[in-house]
């Protein structure tokens, strides 16, 4: 049986006003926010491709068309490849692999 969380939690509009909130971070300006991401779409219209091009860049700082990209470690969820096609994409993408991309190929319950 699950165990769902019931409670709600709220603020009012006042105090939501009056308290001091940091601006969203960045990881690509005005596109990507930090933290987990999930992009979802049609099969076979190149989510993989453009997914691994992103973390790419970011990976290596570079811009994401016309955005600045903010150089940051990132993990890319492979959880449909292998260390094959994996490889394959990277070396068809002719870009930069450095040290601070990670792959997972294989996952416990997230």
């Amino acid at each position: 049986m699950m165990n769902y969380n019931t409670s709600l939690s709220t603020i009012n509009g006042k105090h939501l006003m009056e308290k001091d909130v940091k601006p969203v971070r960045y990881i690509v300006d005005d596109l990507i926010p930090a933290g987990v991401l999930m992009l979802a779409g049609s099969p076979k219209i190149g989510k993989s491709w453009m997914s691994l091009w992103l973390c790419l860049s970011v990976a290596n700082g570079t811009d994401v068309w016309d955005l600045k990209s903010h150089k940051c470690d990132v993990l890319y969820m492979a959880l449909e490849d292998s260390e094959n096609r994996l490889q394959t994409r990277l070396r068809k993408l002719n870009m930069p692999v450095p040290e601070n991309i990670h792959f997972a190929l294989t996952s416990g319950d997230l």
